[in-house]
């Protein structure tokens, strides 16, 4: 048994309800899905998450971090991932404050609202489910998953002094958890504030020309960046130019199109006229040549007939002198 803390803060327990609406009203959620019920804060660190009935993320931190105790923000009870159980027993819910608030009623079923554990002398714990907001689960960041609501109490009423032994049992376990991690973490400022330090250090120590050095940096990072606007802004001028140009190109590829069939068609008309342009010609030259032929058989015929006649006549002639030659001599022997 752990001897109680000497410096003690008894925490004002609530309803479920209450709970509940001071989780919504602080903004608390989870920090990877951002749900704002079933949330359990991890004991170490401060990290929101929501409980495995949900998506698990508590649980997930348990796993990335190892940090094994969660606080379930509706029932204020500490979930142990080691063990598998939650680290108070069902002897504190008869404790006599617990009846005072009229809260003995043992968590009978997983699915029903757990009822409030109110704690009574740890002053970390109550700063935290008080002002979850000031704390470093604000934010809710990191993942942690909270237990399962199973295990029946009991609802055997319990001795005064058997309760607070449990109380201060769990208190002690409870503030030294806690003390660890205070320590953890002020170590943690401690480096971070030297790590600080030794760095504004370094920048008084710095030379005028490093100095000047950096001043001609940052107004080179300044020039870049203004160029780099420009350049921006003519991009997006030349986008649009690039986007008129792409659409008189795609028109004049359309007009391109419609001339190509237009030319091949006249082309194909052109090519059709030629064809018969050239039969109409081998006709007409055949007819000539034929012509020719006639006309030059035409003109033999009628030099033919010419000679013919030509022929007849000059023999009619010579018939008639030889008749008449052989009269005279006739008649010049009668005359004899």
């Amino acid at each position: 048994t752990h001897a109680a803390p000497t410096t003690t803060i008894t925490t004002t327990t609530t309803t479920t309800t209450t709970t509940q609406s001071r989780v919504k009203k602080d903004g608390l959620f989870c920090y990877k899905c951002g749900m704002t019920e079933t949330l359990w804060v991890c004991l170490s660190c401060g990290v929101v998450g929501c409980g495995r009935y949900s998506h698990g993320h508590a649980k997930e931190h348990y796993h990335e971090s190892g940090h094994a105790y969660s606080l379930e923000l509706v029932s204020l009870r500490i979930w142990e991932y080691v063990t598998g159980e939650f680290v108070q027993r069902g002897d504190l819910l008869s404790c006599p404050s617990m009846r005072r608030t009229g809260r003995s009623s043992p968590l009978t079923t997983p699915s029903g609202p757990p009822p409030s554990f109110p704690f009574r002398n740890s002053e970390s714990t109550a700063s935290i489910v008080e002002k979850p907001n000031d704390g470093p689960f604000k934010h809710g960041v990191i993942p942690g998953d909270m237990g399962d609501y199973y295990g029946v109490y009991s609802d055997a009423a319990k001795s005064p002094k058997k309760a607070t032994m449990i109380g201060e049992e769990y208190e002690a376990l409870l503030q030294s958890a806690l003390e660890d991690q205070a320590q953890h973490y002020e170590g943690e400022i401690s480096r971070l504030h030297a790590t600080l330090t030794a760095e504004e250090v370094d920048m008084e120590e710095m030379t005028q020309e490093e100095r000047m050095e950096i001043a001609a940096l940052k107004s080179d990072i300044s020039s870049l960046r203004v160029e780099t606007e420009n350049l921006a802004v003519q991009l997006l001028k030349a986008h649009d130019q690039e986007a008129g140009y792409r659409s008189t190109y795609q028109h004049l590829l359309r007009e391109q199109a419609v001339a190509k069939g237009l030319l091949e068609k006249i082309q194909t008309e052109a090519a059709g006229e030629h064809e018969r342009g050239t039969s109409q010609v081998e006709e007409l030259e055949q007819q000539i040549s034929d012509l020719t032929a006639n006309l030059r058989m035409r003109q033999q015929i009628a030099q033919d007939n010419e000679l013919n006649n030509a022929q007849i006549f000059g023999t009619a002639e010579a018939s008639t002198k030889s008749s008449s030659k052989r009269g005279g001599k006739k008649s010049r022997r009668s005359r004899k």
